[in-house]
């Protein structure tokens, strides 16, 4: 997969975006989720990680209202 060249930037941006340490962990679910396409691009790339992030946060606050 060619959008794999940018892997370091990809877990940076996860990073920043509010992936903490689990950067890493949402760049890969990023990947399976773009699979499907025939020739996923940058863009396709930033806003699937943008989405598994926000996903992850959403649920990671979710789970910290449960346990009060």
């Amino acid at each position: 997969m060619e959008i794999a060249r940018y892997h370091k930037e990809w877990i940076v941006l996860a990073s920043k975006l509010g992936g903490g340490m689990w950067a890493e962990d949402l760049v890969q679910d990023a990947y399976i989720k773009i699979l499907d396409y025939e020739k996923p691009t940058k863009a396709l790339m930033f806003y699937t990680l943008r989405s598994v992030v926000l996903n992850n946060n959403r649920t990671k606050k979710a789970r910290i209202r449960q346990t009060k």
